[in-house]
């Protein structure tokens, strides 16, 4: 059970993540003049999603590891 929510919650955040730089690329080459708040809100959305991906892929392989284990 946990295998699959790690495995759904890695695929949701990847795509996520996808959405986030695929709009902030097109915001910012768009030639209009983007707002440093909306580029300030992309960044963080961008470097939180990414460092719970980091922490969910961690989990994944902890939880890999324990069931080698057993």
């Amino acid at each position: 059970m946990m295998k699959v929510a790690l495995k759904i919650l890695t695929i949701l955040l990847i795509i996520t993540l996808a959405f986030f730089l695929f709009f902030w690329i097109i915001f910012n080459s768009s030639g209009h003049e983007v707002p440093s708040s909306t580029n300030q809100s992309f960044a963080i959305s961008i470097a939180i999603n990414f460092v719970v991906l980091i922490i969910v892929i961690w989990l994944k392989n902890r939880y890999k590891k324990k069931q080698q284990q057993q």
